[in-house]
Order: C-alpha cells, then sequence, then structure tokens
C-alpha cells in the first residue's frame, strides 16, 4: 500500500490530478521519459505482486534514471550497434548491465581473475567493453590502473605481445621471448616497465588485460599459443600486485578451457545471465531516450521484450533490430513509429531480411562470390572464423567481400599479421536462414575435403609413393574440393595424382605400339626389384610393429587405478587426483604405442595388401586400442576404433572376443536396456537360457527381476557378476527399496572438465549396499508438519529462509496468528506470496502455471536443518534410521548401474525435468515444481525429480556435505547424475532441498 501510495504521489506530481482506472502514463503523456512512466505505472499495478516489493526497488529504479542522465555524452550521435559489440566510447548509450558491472569491478579490485562466461549472444564483450573497462581506472587502491584489450584471433600470442608494445611500450619480439621463457619472466619484465618512473610516494601502475572471446585460441589459435595463454593465466592467481586479468570465454568452450588451466579458471568465473524484461526494455528505450526519441507505444516496446525475453542469443538480434528501427525513425517528431517494426517483419525476421537485401544488390556471380566468402569465414564447428583478404579473395571475390563488409554483415579489423575479416556475430550462423541452408549444403564438400587432406598426409607420410595417389574416379570425385580453402600439401597430392594419370594414359599408347617382348623384359626385371624392395619395407614395418606391441606393459596402469580409485572411494580426492595424474600419463602413453604399432601394421597392409600377418596385426592393434578405450569408459573412442576392426578381421576372430557374453545368476524375468540414437533407452525382452544356475548374457545394460525386485545390471565381456537380493520386509511409505549392486560412480568427461565443473570423481565401478531412498524430495508441507511439532525458540531456528543471495532467489515462511503457513518466495525475481492452500501462479508459465506451494520441494534449509528432520523422522518412528544420502546412494538411485548421465539415459529434453530451459529461461516463469510432475525421467528405480527442480545435500565420504542434481535456474548439464557441488552446510538457498535415504535393516 505504501508503493502505490509513492506511486500516485508521482502521477499526480506529473500529471497534475489523481491516476485513473487501468490508466497509463505513457500514453496520457507521451512526452514523459518512457522509463519514468514505467516506474510509475508499476507501482501503480492492481495485483501487488506486480508492484515493487519495497521503497527502496522504487528507489533504485530512480536513481538508475538519475545515472544514465548524468553519463558524458556519447561522440556517437547512433545509440544503437547492431552486431558490433559496444566499446569503452559506447558507454552512454550502454544500458541493462549495471549490476553486472558493478559485480565484476568489485571482484577485480578484490581478485587478480575474472573470467566472464555465458551463451553466445548475452552481451559478454559489450558488457566488459562498454561497462567494465571505462571504469577500471576507477579500481580500489592506489595504483592507476591501465585497461589493454586483447584479441586472440589466429595468433594469439602475436596479438597478446602486439596489444602490449601498443599500450606499455615493450617491443613485441621483447615481449614473445619473455612469454618463452615463462609467465613469471613476462610478468616481471611488465612490472618492471609499468613501475619505471614512479615516484617513491606514488603507488604505481597496473595493467588489466582484457582477453575477449577467448574461445578463439581453440578454434583458431595454435594449440602451443593456447598454452602460453593457460599459463599465464594460472600464473595470474597468485602474480604480484599491478597485473589483473579479465577475459571472457563462451560456455561451451568452458571445458577445453578448464582443461588446460585446471581449477586455476574455475575459481574465477562469472557466469552472465540473459536479461531480464525488466533490464531488457531498459536496454531497448534508454538509448532512443538519451538523444530524446520515444517509441511510439508502450505496446510497441512490450513486442520488443517479448521477442527477446528468454531466447538464445536473441540480444545480438534486438540490438540489430533496435538499429534498424533507429534508421527509419521519425525525425520530425522524435518518435521511433510502430510501422517501422511492422515493415522489417519483427526482431526475428530483421536479419535474416537484411542479409537477403544484401543478396539481391548482387548479381548471380556476386552472389555466388558472397557464398565464398561466408563459408569461408566459418569453421568445421560451425563458429566463425577469420581470414584474411588474400585467403577470401582467392577467386577474384573482391567486390563482394567490399559489400558485405559495407553491409555490416562481415566485420574487418587490424590484427598482429594485418587486417583480418569475420562475420559480424555468430547470431548471424543462427538466424539467417539462407547462410544456415548455404552452410548445410557444404557440408557434403567439407567431408571430402577433411577425406582429401587426410590422403595427402598418408602419401606424404610414406615418401610419397605412386601406388597412394588418387584413382582417376576418385580424382574426379575431389574436383569439387578444389573449390575450397585446401592446404598447399593438397593441391600438390591433386597434381601428382593428375601427373600420374597422363603418364598412365601415355603408357597405354605406348603398350600399344612398342615391341611386346621389350617391353615384356623391362617390366619383368621392375618387377622382380620392385618385390624385394616392396617385401623389405613391408618386413621393416611389421618388425617395428611388433617391438611396440611387445614393449605394451599395463600392469603399472592396473595398480595406478586401483589405487586411484581407493583414494576416491575413500573420500581422500587429493590422494585419488595425485595418482590419477599417474593413471592419466600411464593411459596416454599405452594409446600412444598402440596408435603408433597400428599406423605399421597398417602401412605394410597399405604396402602389400595380401599381407595375411600384416592384417591381422592390424586387427590385434585395434582390438588392445579399443580395450583401452573401454577401460576408460572412451565411448567415442571405442565406438570409432571398433567400427574400423571390423575391416581388419576376415575371419571374425577380434570380434568374436569383443562380444563373449557374460554371466549373471539365474534370473526371473529379464529386460535389455538399449540405448537409442537420440539418447533415450528402450526396454526389450530377449530370449535366453540358463545352464547350470547361470545365465550367459551379451555384454551391455539389462534390467534382471529377483526376489521380485528389478535390478539395474552392467554384464561385462567374459566376467560373472555375483547378483544377490534380500527383498525387505517392509517399506517406509513414499520410500523405494534400492538393492544393492555394482554401480558406475563419477564423471568420464576429461579431467579438467571432470574437475573444474562437475567437481566430480573419475568413472568408475564401486559396490554400494542396499538402502531406501523417497521417491520425491522432502516437500514444504511434510517440512511444516516437523515444524509444527517443534519450540518457538528451535522453530525459529529451523525455518527455511533466504535472503538476497546466494545461487538464486529469496524465501521467508511465516505462521499467522490463526496457525496458516504463509510463504513469501521469490525464485527468479518475481516475488510470490501465499498461505498454505493457495495455489501460487507463474506469470511468465503456459503450462504447470498454478502450483501448490506446500508440494513443492522444500528449499532455504542447510545440511544441519535437514538433518535435524531426518532425526525426528526417525525417532517418531515414522522411518526408522532415516538419514540423508550418502552420495553414492544418491548416484546409483539415480543413474542404476550403466553409467548414464541423467537418470532415464543420456539426453534430456526441456519436458523431462525442470531446469532454465524448460520454460524457455525467462525468469518469470522459472521456480520450482511440485514433486512427481516430470516422471518421464524417472530413474532405473523409479526414483523421480532427480534430474533439476532443486539440488538436494547428501553427505560425502569425507564427512563434508554436496548437492547434487541441479535446480529449475541452472542449466542442462548441471543436471548430470555425476554433477556435484560443495557449498558449507550452512548454506541455505531458494534452490537447494534435499531428500532422504535410510537403512534396510
Amino acid at each position: 500500500s505504501d508503493v502505490y501510495s509513492l506511486g500516485v504521489l508521482m502521477w499526480e506530481l506529473l500529471v497534475g490530478a489523481p491516476p485513473g482506472r487501468d490508466a497509463d502514463l505513457s500514453e496520457l503523456c507521451p512526452g514523459i521519459p518512457l522509463r519514468l512512466a514505467e516506474v510509475v505505472n508499476r507501482c501503480l499495478r492492481p495485483d501487488p505482486q506486480e508492484r515493487f516489493q519495497t521503497a527502496n526497488e522504487v528507489r533504485a529504479a530512480l536513481n538508475a534514471l538519475i545515472e544514465a542522465r548524468d553519463r558524458p555524452e556519447a561522440l556517437t550521435s547512433h545509440p544503437y550497434l547492431g552486431l558490433c559489440p559496444f566499446g569503452a566510447e559506447h558507454e552512454a548509450f550502454f544500458f541493462g548491465r549495471e549490476a553486472e558491472t558493478r559485480a565484476i569491478l568489485g571482484r577485480l579490485g578484490a581478485g587478480p581473475v575474472v573470467v566472464v562466461t555465458g551463451d553466445s549472444g548475452l552481451g559478454k564483450s559489450s558488457l566488459c567493453r562498454a561497462g567494465v573497462l571505462p571504469r577500471v581506472p576507477d579500481l580500489p587502491g592506489p595504483m592507476k590502473w591501465t585497461a589493454v584489450l586483447v584479441m586472440p584471433g589466429a595468433h594469439p600470442l602475436d596479438a597478446l605481445c602486439a596489444a602490449i608494445e601498443d599500450s606499455i611500450g615493450i617491443p613485441r619480439q621483447t615481449m614473445a621471448s619473455a612469454f618463452e621463457e615463462g609467465p613469471d619472466t613476462a610478468c616481471r619484465l611488465l612490472r618492471q616497465t609499468l613501475c619505471s618512473g614512479d615516484q617513491p610516494d606514488q603507488g604505481g601502475r597496473g595493467v588489466v588485460f582484457f582477453w575477449d572471446q577467448l574461445e578463439e585460441i581453440f578454434t583458431l589459435g595454435d594449440p602451443m599459443e593456447a598454452q602460453v595463454y593457460a599459463r599465464l593465466l594460472r600464473y595470474l592467481e597468485s602474480a604480484p600486485p599491478g597485473i589483473k586479468l579479465l577475459a571472457t570465454i563462451r560456455v561451451d568452450f568452458l571445458g577445453r578451457l578448464a582443461s588446460v588451466c585446471g581449477d586455476a579458471v574455475t575459481r574465477h568465473l562469472y557466469f552472465l545471465r540473459p536479461l531480464t524484461e525488466e533490464r531488457l526494455r531498459e536496454v531497448i528505450v534508454a538509448p532512443a531516450e538519451r538523444l530524446g526519441y520515444t517509441f511510439e507505444s508502450g505496446q510497441m516496446v512490450q513486442t520488443l521484450v517479448a521477442a527477446a525475453a528468454g531466447e538464445q542469443a536473441s540480444l545480438p538480434l534486438l540490438e540489430f533490430t533496435l538499429e534498424r528501427l533507429w534508421e527509419m525513425r521519425d525525425q520530425a517528431r522524435k518518435v521511433i513509429p510502430k510501422s517501422a517494426l511492422s515493415a522489417l517483419g519483427g526482431v526475428e525476421g530483421a536479419i535474416g531480411r537484411h542479409g537477403d537485401e544484401v543478396l539481391a544488390s548482387l548479381d548471380t556471380r556476386g552472389r555466388e562470390a558472397a557464398r565464398r566468402v561466408l563459408l569461408r569465414l566459418v569453421t568445421p564447428h560451425g563458429t566463425r572464423a577469420q581470414a584474411t583478404r588474400e585467403d577470401l579473395c582467392v577467386d577474384g571475390d573482391v567486390r563482394a567481400l567490399e559489400v558485405l563488409v559495407a553491409a555490416r554483415l562481415v566485420t574487418a579489423r587490424e590484427a598482429a599479421g594485418g587486417t583480418v575479416y569475420e562475420i559480424a556475430h555468430e547470431a548471424l550462423l543462427r538466424g539467417w536462414d539462407t547462410l544456415r541452408q548455404w552452410i548445410h549444403a557444404a557440408e557434403d564438400v567439407r567431408l571430402l575435403v577433411v577425406r582429401l587432406e587426410q590422403a595427402a598426409k598418408d602419401w606424404d607420410r610414406l615418401g610419397r609413393p605412386r601406388d597412394l595417389l588418387l584413382a582417376p574416379g576418385l580424382l574426379d570425385e575431389a574436383k569439387a574440393a578444389e573449390k575450397e580453402a585446401i592446404s598447399p600439401l593438397a593441391r600438390d597430392f591433386l597434381a601428382a595424382s593428375r601427373r600420374a594419370r597422363r603418364r598412365v594414359m601415355l603408357g597405354r599408347i605406348v603398350a600399344a605400339t612398342a615391341v611386346p617382348l621389350v617391353i615384356l623384359g623391362i617390366y619383368m626385371g621392375v618387377r622382380i626389384h620392385s618385390a624385394r624392395e616392396l617385401a623389405e619395407k613391408v618386413e621393416a614395418r611389421l618388425a617395428k610393429g611388433r617391438g611396440l606391441m611387445e614393449s605394451l606393459d599395463l600392469r603399472h596402469l592396473d595398480e595406478a587405478e586401483a589405487e586411484a580409485f581407493l583414494a576416491f572411494d575413500a573420500g581422500d580426492r587429493g590422494r585419488g587426483e595425485e595418482v590419477w595424474a599417474e593413471v592419466t600419463r600411464l593411459r596416454n602413453e599405452a594409446a600412444s604405442t598402440l596408435s603408433r604399432a597400428e599406423r605399421e601394421f597398417e602401412t605394410a597392409l597399405l604396402l602389400k595388401p595380401s599381407s595375411e600377418e600384416a592384417l591381422s596385426l592390424t586387427g590385434r592393434a585395434l582390438f588392445e586400442r579399443a580395450m583401452l578405450a573401454e577401460r576408460a569408459m572412451d565411448t567415442a573412442m571405442f565406438e570409432e576404433v571398433v567400427g574400423r576392426l571390423a575391416v581388419f578381421d576376415p575371419h571374425g576372430q577380434w570380434m568374436a572376443q569383443l562380444h563373449m557374453p557374460g554371466s549373471v545368476p539365474c534370473p526371473e524375468a529379464l529386460r535389455r536396456a538399449r540405448r537409442l540414437p537420440s539418447g533415450q533407452v528402450a526396454l526389450e525382452e530377449v530370449p535366453a537360457a540358463c545352464e547350470g544356475g547361470l545365465m550367459r548374457l551379451l555384454p551391455g545394460s539389462y534390467r534382471l527381476t529377483y526376489s521380485g525386485v528389478e535390478v539395474p545390471v552392467l554384464v561385462r565381456r567374459g566376467r560373472f557378476t555375483p547378483i544377490q537380493v534380500e527383498a525387505p520386509k517392509a517399506i517406509p511409505p513414499g520410500f523405494i527399496f534400492v538393492p544393492g549392486g555394482l554401480t558406475l560412480i563419477g564423471s568420464p568427461d576429461e579431467d579438467g572438465t571432470r574437475r573444474g565443473f562437475f567437481h566430480a570423481v573419475p568413472i568408475h565401478e564401486r559396490e554400494v549396499g542396499p538402502f531406501f531412498i523417497a521417491r520425491h524430495e522432502t516437500t514444504f508441507g511434510e517440512y511444516l508438519a516437523y515444524l509444527d511439532t517443534l519450540e518457538d525458540a528451535e522453530r525459529e531456528q529451523r525455518l527455511p529462509r533466504v535472503a538476497l543471495g546466494g545461487f538464486e532467489g529469496a524465501l521467508g515462511l511465516k505462521k499467522g496468528a490463526d496457525g496458516v503457513w504463509e510463504i513469501e518466495f521469490r525464485p527468479a525475481g518475481k516475488q510470490y506470496r501465499a498461505r498454505a492452500g493457495e495455489v501460487i501462479r507463474y506469470e511468465g508459465r503456459k503450462v504447470r502455471a498454478a502450483q501448490d506451494w506446500t508440494r513443492f520441494p522444500v528449499v532455504g534449509v542447510t545440511a544441519e536443518d535437514a538433518e535435524a528432520y531426518a532425526a525426528w523422522l526417525g525417532a517418531t518412528g515414522r522411518v526408522v534410521g532415516a538419514r540423508l544420502c550418502r552420495e553414492e546412494e544418491w548416484e546409483r538411485a539415480a543413474r542404476g548401474a550403466d553409467g548414464r548421465p541423467y537418470p532415464h539415459g543420456w539426453s534430456l529434453s526441456p519436458d523431462e525435468a525442470n531446469y532454465d530451459e524448460t520454460y524457455g529461461k525467462v525468469p518469470a516463469a522459472m521456480g520450482p515444481d511440485e514433486v512427481g510432475s516430470h516422471p518421464a525421467s524417472a530413474s532405473p528405480f523409479g526414483v523421480q525429480d532427480m534430474a533439476g527442480n532443486v539440488w538436494e545435500w547428501t553427505v560425502a565420504e569425507n564427512g563434508q556435505h554436496a548437492a547434487r542434481g541441479g535446480s529449475y535456474y541452472f542449466d542442462v548439464n548441471s543436471a548430470r547424475t555425476y554433477n556435484r557441488e560443495v557449498p558449507e552446510p550452512s548454506f541455505s538457498d531458494a534452490s537447494v532441498g534435499f531428500r532422504l535415504c535410510a537403512d534396510v535393516r
């Protein structure tokens, strides 16, 4: 009511009369700044939950208007930048990210490294360039700070050294030599240069390096130069004061960065979230207002907001649309008209229409040239590539390139090696249908280029023999590849193949006219000499390969693996990781040895295709590689090697070993769990027979029934799997019995991602005993029943509560004078209030909008609160032996035996669980669902909601607590069965709850 009264007062001051029912200030007084009108309108909304919740929130909104007004004037009169990133010179027109700017500056002031990550198209570069960098000189402390922008590009080290030379004055060759010696030498040189000339009473100079689009060190740069960046990032964690690092990287490259930087990067991540609708409105309206313009109606603004809210990579498309709208503004009325938006076709159609208009301005040859230019600016990974003018204009496509640059579809910028070109934004790769179709159509040619490049490398590696040149049919097929950008080696290979074909044709002519006996004599002599020479080459290759195979000894690997897994299972993560580093080294050595042996055998087979020994040894090497890949749980490598093995196993001996059955005690019933290409799992009946109390089954995942209980079992090649199931006499209500057995625990991802992102142990098999687990998370209703039994002091201590902060959201719970509980809940930016018996209705949802909050998983509880609830449940006799689940129990209940990343299979779609994409990443739609709302993702044991909804407290081996399962506010990767976070047990959050386990007695 106070906020409403304040809104009435502001309305009367602006209009001179009280507000009418459903009145809109922006329509009543078009001259009033639209953002000010929206603040007043929000104060006056009929629904109290839609208003500002406190006077402080109103003050913050008004302060934001004042700060925007007081910003320095920009040098440009164009407030929208389209697909171009904002720079420091555009600070006056950069809106919507003030909170993030302050947060990043605060972290830069307190620490040496901040890595901003998030999805493509969220505005990471613009936030840092226009929000953070202009305020770097104001960082706290006595130092005078300078920002240095570095875009890694195709030559990351050159780019870094050039930026240092331009801003600090150290010659790039001197700097490059220092980096080669190591990051300590390079940083010492930087500090010496920065501090030279300082007076004793001065604080000195400091530098903040801004590495923009750090993923380019993987997509464009040399791997060795990427290591330079990684070493520098690790070093800067503990470097002397005066050098700081700010970087941006797309979230899908975070795993690759973690693999080279380890924990150094994960400790300094800042995750950038999509803009809320309120912030999007500011992005749309404020820049125009800065120059005295308004949008014709509030509905027009809402249309733009709705088109951008929750859509991935929508921000650059929105900015592009705003740029075009600005060009169509009514300068006489200082208005951006509604008709302009209709003419553009909305946000989604604007960028595609612009691209197609540019292509339509070219003739047929020009359009084909533009296609070639654009495709050369796309990597095989589907990301943007960089290229020089010479690379792009090999076919005389100069005019097409100039047109694309002029139309801002392609950008040109100066780099260390000269001018480089790239597609203006990755949004073009998704939002421009014509370009997307070209990329898809070119995939076959790209595959041909890859095959051609590999054939050329093999030809060069084996000494460029004639018998490896392309046959006439393949040579004709390769013509399509010549239109693409192929290596000089590949062009030499094609030229040599054509010369060889001409020689063959000439030889045929000579053979038809020369004296047959002379030809026959020469031919026989050459054949005898060549056969002897060939036999020597083949034997040399086989001998070298046999030597490599004999040198292979996996005993040390066996011992190291056993020691590492023992340490991990005992909760000694430090010792486990130490030994695991040795396991990784031994595995890599073994893989390298087998790969080299296979190449020797395969080379011998290429030289002499009829060699049975070469064929057999190639098959053996591939089989051993498959076994090593399976041991490392590297499914992709295993499938690739097995696919090749079939070609080198004509008698089927190796494939027979691959499919050697395992055995289990005879079950009452069985079904095979077959993984589908979609990632889902299909349960199929399979015929099988018992013999001597055992059943032989092909390797794979099964559901076997014993004593009426269905058990997930992973049958291993040639191995007996013991299974003992003793069904309990009684199961607590709401709980599920999980029989003991072997299960795969941990992450199959490469070590950097495993440690840095998922905080998990390496995947391995572990024995887990029987236990009970709750079918659902503990709900508010169940927890309130516990609170009602407590004395006032203890009830106050155990109340779920969350202040703003943590992962996300806020929460308050209180009991009214009439004894009815009431919740105030802010899961992701929207405040809700409801009493027990009333539903919460999520504004931004089209499905599952009305929810009974007492059936939500209880959140805002600490690990100690959860353990106190479990103790009460056990003491009352409702669930004897109730407790928090141990991590290995939680993981077995979630994934069964076969190592699946999600409870129901290998993929998770938005409607199968509650995570950020379930409701379109729209903040107003985010929040917990009633337990059991997503049965499609039930685990093999029938446990529900183990992916998403809310994080769940568990107990680790070392006594620490870990949160598992992801939540409504986090992405699909956080919902993986092996992902874990390790907050303090006193931590509480609006996205963290718990479920219980119990001992089987």
